[in-house]
């Protein structure tokens, strides 16, 4: 759960970023995650309540992403190979929430020229989930050493 928070903060910043870096407002990412459960007549350029929504689903999405990783792989593998396998299962779930399940809900998450941005959103929550086993190993009062 702790690796799929962190690693969608890491996604989030990304997010920003790309806002910033293609011209679009810089809560555009927060509004079109919002959308999936308030519509899109909340879609405004500015922070409001929707913006907090918007990332709050994010982060509880990536938390849900984390925990399911973690039940998937196992700890006592190196953060090599946790990247290496959570960039796969983040672009499966993003086939999966987002071209199948939220594209009936929202249809503007994918909008032209917004998929790259997502596709590459979540190649980043993947590697961060690299982070994996040292949150584990930290919570289970482990040292780097050690393996459960």
């Amino acid at each position: 759960l702790q690796a799929g928070v962190v690693s969608g903060l890491i996604m989030s910043a990304y997010l920003l970023f790309e806002n910033l870096r293609t011209g679009r407002p810089v809560w555009h990412a927060a509004h079109l995650f919002a959308g999936a459960l308030l519509g899109p007549r909340d879609f405004r350029p500015q922070f409001h309540a929707a913006t907090v929504a918007g990332y709050a689903l994010l982060l509880m999405g990536a938390g849900l992403q984390g925990l399911l990783f973690g039940l998937l792989v196992p700890p006592r593998v190196g953060m090599l190979w946790s990247a290496n396998l959570g960039i796969p299962f983040a672009i499966f779930s993003y086939i999966v929430v987002f071209r199948g399940l939220l594209a009936h809900w929202n249809p503007l998450l994918l909008a032209r020229g917004w998929r790259a941005s997502m596709i590459l959103a979540h190649f980043v929550f993947g590697a961060a989930l690299a982070f994996y086993p040292r949150f584990y190993r930290h919570l289970a009062g482990l040292t780097t050493d050690e393996h459960p």
